[in-house]
């Protein structure tokens, strides 16, 4: 995951300290940053949460998810 490499390059944090803020191992993170394992829409709202990095440049499925998700309010709403 290069956005997350860059990250993490640039405010110089460790794959451990990261992982430790958004509740996960450093393997997990190191597995996300190596493209063995993709960041859940869960962990990519946790990490815009705690980092303010958008959570759409993590995982391809969160503005679909957003878009349900306003919809569903909507309907709510009506």
């Amino acid at each position: 995951m290069q956005v997350l490499q860059i990250y993490l390059n640039e405010q110089k944090i460790s794959q451990a300290r990261f992982g430790k803020k958004v509740g996960v191992s450093q393997t997990m993170v190191q597995q996300w940053l190596n493209g063995k394992r993709p960041i859940s829409i869960e962990k990519a709202l946790d990490i815009e949460e705690a980092f303010a990095i958008d959570a759409a440049l993590l995982n391809s499925d969160v503005p679909l998810l957003e878009k349900r998700l306003l919809i569903r309010r909507l309907a709510k709403t009506l």
